[in-house]
């Protein structure tokens, strides 16, 4: 049980992202991870919006002043870079470790999740309890609460779900650094994939499933993720199948009865999936059937309500649905 519990959104996380584009991230070759997921934030001029100081007193800055704002971002660009490359050459945890170690105070929100996700990648022993990993919680809960006071973008929506699928992976499940990413998240959902967002729902069931404890002081956050992702999904009618599937799993692993976005989500999910069973390989009917036996535990009604309807519109797919 616990296996295909976890597999859905590592499965997603691997093969979804072998297609390169320029807003993914690429889960087998690292050295693309956050620096060609955020061009629109790796631009001078993008930069340069968010860290031109303001000059209280002043209408409107001279242009020498906004000359050395630009000159500054570049600056800080061509600094975030390459720590970035110096975090995808790492091959070890020990190295990434290392590359932090010396860069920390200047890493962007986008350095932090690349360096976590090296660091999941890697899954070293003890990675999670070690002084700099703690230091790089730290640092990603100081720019999440920064996002969430100035609302400039310090830690991008998608840097959130990656961190978040990372500390999971690692089994590091902290309470406020949770609050923080969800909430962030959830300003600006729509920027992100539709992989990412499962596997922030894989990342949030997951603490439910081992950190009940820690998730207790989290329901209204959780719940507003619920809402989020409902809107989010709404309006998306191209998702892959393999998406939908760790989506439909991670939402079956949340508590009880967390929402009605909860529902609601399971039905559109399936729904969607029962147009798609060719796409669908053995393992990912097994992980739709393993939801809807964890679903019918929780709500026998909304599962059976569910099942019937997907076996209406696929009934090919009825055989995993009941």
């Amino acid at each position: 049980m616990e296996r295909a519990f976890t597999s859905p959104a590592t499965l997603v996380y691997k093969e979804v992202c072998k297609s390169k584009c320029s807003d993914e991230y690429d889960a087998e070759d690292t050295c693309s991870t956050v620096a060609s997921a955020e061009e629109d934030v790796f631009s001078v001029d993008g930069l340069s919006k968010q860290s031109t100081p303001v000059t209280l007193g002043c209408s409107r800055p001279s242009l020498a002043h906004q000359i050395a704002a630009r000159a500054s971002a570049a600056e800080n660009l061509a600094a975030q870079k390459r720590i970035n490359r110096a975090l995808c050459a790492s091959k070890a945890a020990s190295k990434v470790l290392e590359v932090v170690d010396r860069h920390l105070e200047d890493m962007s929100g986008i350095n932090l999740a690349t360096a976590f996700h090296r660091l999941a990648k890697g899954k070293g022993p003890h990675i999670a309890r070690t002084r700099t990993f703690q230091a790089m919680i730290t640092a990603a809960m100081r720019k999440a609460e920064q996002g969430l006071r100035r609302r400039d973008g310090t830690l991008p929506e998608n840097c959130c779900t990656i961190i978040a699928w990372c500390c999971a992976s690692l089994g590091e499940f902290q309470g406020p650094l949770f609050s923080l990413l969800a909430k962030v998240a959830q300003q600006n959902l729509a920027s992100c994939q539709a992989y990412e967002v499962t596997n922030l729902l894989w990342a949030c069931a997951r603490l439910q499933k081992l950190r009940p404890d820690v998730a207790i002081g989290l329901s209204q956050e959780l719940e507003g993720l619920l809402d989020a992702a409902a809107t989010y999904f709404r309006h998306r009618d191209d998702i892959k199948a393999q998406v939908l599937v760790s989506g439909l799993v991670s939402l079956a692993n949340f508590a009880e009865a967390q929402n009605q976005s909860q529902g609601w989500l399971f039905a559109h999910l399936s729904e969607q999936l029962a147009s798609k069973f060719q796409d669908l390989s053995m393992e990912h009917r097994t992980q739709v059937s393993l939801a809807f036996q964890l679903m019918k535990a929780k709500n026998s009604s909304l599962a059976l309500q569910v099942a019937r309807s997907v076996a209406i519109k696929s009934p090919e797919l009825s055989c995993c649905v009941f």
